[in-house]
This record gives C-alpha cells, structure tokens and sequence, in this order.
C-alpha cells in the first residue's frame, strides 16, 4: 500500500510538472522555473529573473538592475544619474546626466550633438580653481536659448541645467553662477 501511494505521488508530480497550471484564486508557496503567461493579482515576495511585458500596479521594495522603457508615477528613493567627465577636449556623450568640466590648467572645448525632446543636462565646471574658459557649443542649428550656440565656463561650480525642448532647442532650467553664452 505505502510503494502504491509513492508510485502514485509520483506519477501525479511528473504529471503536474509535465504541462501548464492555471491557478484562479490564490496560490500559495514558491514557484521555480520560467512563467510565461499574465499574471493578475498581487504578488508578495521576491522575484528573481527577468520581467519582459508591462508592470501595472505599485512596486514595493528594492529593484536592482536595469530597468528599460517609461516610469509613469511617482518614483520614491535613490535616484543616481548616469555622468561623464570631460579633462580634455571632446564630445559629450551623454543624452541625460552630469557632465563634469574638470582640468585647471587646459581648456576644454566640449560639442554635443543635437538633442532629443526630454534630454536633460547638468554640465557642472569642475575645476578646483575654476579660472580656466571651457566651453560646450551645441551642433549646427541648435541654441541653447533660441539665439546662442555657446556656453563658457570659468568659475568653480558654475553650472547649466538644461532640457531639450526640441531637437533644436534647450530650455535652460537654471543658470548657477554666470555661465556666458554666445553665437560661434
């Protein structure tokens, strides 16, 4: 009787584990292996993998990883921006972030290209002594303001904040210090 209800447990495990579950209700316990498929419904827990499709709903906790596509809502916590700094002439290679202007002695002649609507820029001098002229000047035909292609940096923590209201157009958000700017 015991090897019967064993051999049957069995059968009823390769069974189970051989084609798809739907559950409609509550499930309880931990599932390992791949989900494919909607889910609805709350889940309490951790989820380790990969999410492919649309979350919908609050997420509480920790999100480690990255996360590609559009946050709609309110997005509480630690927000780190993606930088890049420049010690020597070059490009910006950023869309959205900080871009640090950062050598004492040497001029930096920065260019960035032309922008898409909702980049977003903080480009910060660096410089421990600030007295040296970088500039950033924007690809042909966009302005920073409508008129000026140019920003000159000279002074320790002058900074721009920017977005791009066009492909062609920032809107400067926040002018810190006194950032210049002019037509090249």
């Amino acid at each position: 009787m015991a090897g019967s209800r064993a051999s049957q447990i069995d059968d009823d495990y390769r069974r189970l584990t051989s084609q798809d579950i739907t559950v409609r209700g509550t499930m309880t316990g931990d599932v390992t292996g791949d989900l494919t498929g909607n889910v609805t419904g709350d889940v309490t827990g951790n989820i380790t993998g990969n999410v492919t499709g649309d979350v919908t709903g609050n997420v509480t906790g920790d999100v480690t990883g990255d996360v590609t596509g559009d946050l709609t809502g309110n997005s509480v916590g630690e927000h780190r921006r993606a930088s890049q700094t420049l010690t020597a002439t070059g490009a910006i290679s950023l869309d959205s972030g900080l871009v640090l202007l950062d050598h004492v002695s040497v001029i930096i002649e920065a260019t960035l290209d032309a922008p898409a609507v909702g980049d977003e820029l903080y480009i910060v001098d660096g410089s421990l002594t600030g007295t040296v002229a970088h500039t950033v000047t924007l690809g042909s035909g966009v302005t920073w303001d409508g008129t000026n292609n140019t920003a000159t940096f000279n002074l320790l923590g002058e900074t721009l904040h920017v977005i791009a209201i066009t492909a062609t157009r920032f809107l400067i958000l926040e002018n810190i210090g006194s950032v210049a700017l002019s037509s090249v």
